[in-house]
C-alpha cells in the first residue's frame, strides 16, 4: 500500500497495476472516483523526461486528445483524470 499525497487531500492506492516498463502504476480512489497513478523517474539513457511527458500530456488535454492531469509532482508522480471502468 502505497500513499500519494497532492491537491489536499489523502489518497489511497489500492492495487499495483503491471504492465509498466518504466513506471510503477497503481490504482487509486478518491472521492468516489477512481484513478491510475503512474510513478516514475527520468531515464537520461533511454531519453525519458517526465517534465517532457508532463508537457506533452498537458498539450494533448488542452488540443483535447487526453485526459487533464490532475496532479504532478517533480519526481515523477502523475495522477491523470482518467476514471477506470469498474
Amino acid at each position: 500500500m502505497v500513499d500519494v499525497v497532492g491537491g489536499g487531500s489523502k489518497r489511497q492506492c489500492r492495487q499495483p497495476l503491471g504492465g509498466g516498463i518504466t513506471n510503477t502504476n497503481f490504482t487509486v480512489s478518491n472521492r468516489g472516483r477512481k484513478y491510475v497513478v503512474r510513478i516514475g523517474g527520468d531515464i537520461p539513457i533511454h531519453q525519458i523526461s517526465r517534465a517532457n511527458e508532463l508537457a506533452a500530456s498537458r498539450a494533448a488535454h488542452a488540443a483535447g486528445i487526453s485526459p487533464a492531469v490532475v496532479h504532478a509532482e517533480p519526481l515523477g508522480a502523475r495522477l491523470p483524470d482518467a476514471m477506470l471502468r469498474a
